[in-house]
């Protein structure tokens, strides 16, 4: 499971914690805390890349200009 592959072991315990809520075998008897998963996630998300690109020239001429 990526949660274990990243050696984080509070995000482990929220992703098992998650699953274990959601498919335990015994019904779930309080609510869930999603607080300590959330967490764990953004200490792992990463910012995506600003890519700048150029301004295509369009492959189409105007259309009832």
């Amino acid at each position: 499971m990526w949660a274990e592959s990243v050696g984080d072991a509070a995000l482990a315990d929220a992703v098992t914690g998650l699953q274990r809520h959601l498919y335990g075998a015994m019904p779930a008897q309080a609510a869930w805390n999603g607080t300590p998963l959330a967490q764990a996630l953004r200490r792992h998300a990463a910012r995506a890349p600003v890519h700048r690109h150029r301004q295509a020239m369009p492959a189409l001429p105007p259309l009832n200009p």
